[in-house]
């Protein structure tokens, strides 16, 4: 981490990536929006805040992370399948089968 350009950032990340993996929702979800804000490029940002929002309910914030994770990944199905979830939470059958 020490030789990387936007250490901090990449601290952050793993920081919420640990909250995620803890189920602190709470403390996740502030360090996973300025890890993706900061790290655009990072789809583990956009997944794990994906996860932390559809955990505090809100699956339209949760769905728009996933989203902007499979602009990234568009063959990861992991991705695929948690967005699928967010909508069926959002009552969006037609978009979760999609």
């Amino acid at each position: 981490l020490l030789g990387l350009p936007d250490r901090d950032s990449y601290i952050t990340l793993l920081a919420g990536l640990i909250d995620v993996s803890l189920e602190d929702w709470k403390a996740a979800e502030p360090r996973l929006a300025a890890a993706a804000e900061r790290l655009p490029q990072r789809t583990e940002a956009w997944m794990g805040l994906g996860h932390t929002r559809l955990a505090l309910g809100d699956p339209e914030a949760a769905a728009q992370a996933y989203r902007r994770a499979l602009e990234l990944q568009p063959r990861n199905a992991a991705v695929w399948n948690d967005l699928g979830i967010a909508n069926a939470d959002m009552r969006r059958d037609h978009d979760a089968i999609a």
